[in-house]
């Protein structure tokens, strides 16, 4: 029953970060890129894309910004891959990011002006929050849709790879396609922002982080408590304290920034005496498992 009520408060957490980090990043968008006539990253820039293309070369008028209904489209296919490809889970969880960044794309109001008279202070202030909405959505385990799903499912099929990487490369298309219809100067600003958006998506997404850990105990049964309860494979050996001639274990273990916190307080738990070293940055090459969703 404990368990069971524990994982039912996981889930509830890991939804409400999704529904607030959605809403966010759709909001951020809405108040701080669409104002400038710049475009967002990844699908949604696409969607933006689409829309300056229907209403400049066709035309046609909308009541609203349409890029979100536009983006909501797009997603369906991406959605499929999630569901078929990665989890069902991940496909529920990604799905609510993309109602929830729908309805909020459709119902947050576009100011008239920019919001920031300096357009690089707006485009920093709109990066950086349109950023920590998705890093909170994949934070969660799942995905805001878009090049989030791909950028997921290619970090876990191969090594280099992360969301905010696939995303940039991405963008290469639509700042240069907004260039040619349209502005230079717009999509010089937009690159500007996606970098900026990038940069801080990488920092953000904790599961794409690794931390390398050296663990020195007394305590023989942290071996088996980092491989049983935390899944993860570690290497150990026999070493001598320097100061107390004492016999002491001493074990490497690489596990996800998000992880850490949990190794860090079972460890501690179980030898509050242990010594741990944490070396992020760590650049891992071969069978490592990278846990990127739910």
């Amino acid at each position: 029953m404990y368990q069971f009520k524990q994982k039912s408060k996981d889930n509830l957490k890991r939804f409400a970060l999704v529904v607030g980090g959605s809403a966010l990043f759709a909001a951020s968008v809405n108040l701080f890129v669409v104002p400038l006539g710049l475009y967002n990253p990844g699908c949604t820039g696409v969607a933006q894309l689409i829309r300056s293309i229907l209403i400049s070369y066709f035309g046609l008028h909308f009541s609203f910004d349409v890029a979100g209904i536009i983006n909501a489209l797009l997603n369906i296919p991406l959605t499929i891959l999630a569901y078929k490809k990665l989890s069902h889970k991940f496909f529920v969880g990604t799905l609510l990011s993309v109602i929830v960044q729908t309805a909020a794309f459709s119902f947050v109001a576009i100011p008239s002006t920019p919001l920031v008279a300096d357009i690089t202070i707006n485009c920093i202030i709109g990066a950086t929050l349109a950023a920590t909405g998705i890093g909170l959505t994949l934070t969660a385990g799942y995905s805001g849709g878009g090049t989030d799903i791909l950028g997921v499912y290619l970090a876990q099929k191969r090594a280099g790879y992360s969301v905010g990487k696939l995303t940039l490369l991405v963008n290469c298309f639509i700042y240069f396609t907004s260039a040619i219809l349209f502005s230079p100067q717009t999509a010089l600003y937009s690159i500007f922002y996606a970098v900026v958006f990038s940069f801080f998506l990488d920092k953000l997404h904790l599961q794409n982080r690794e931390i390398c850990c050296i663990i020195f105990t007394r305590n023989p049964n942290i071996r088996p408590l980092i491989v049983n309860e935390l899944h993860r494979g570690l290497t150990w050996w026999n070493g001598m304290g320097g100061w107390s001639d004492a016999p002491v274990e001493v074990l490497i273990s690489v596990v996800s920034k998000k992880e850490l916190p949990e190794l860090s307080r079972k460890v501690r738990d179980a030898d509050p005496s242990a010594f741990i070293i944490r070396a992020e940055g760590t650049n891992v090459i071969g069978n490592f498992e990278k846990r990127l969703i739910a």
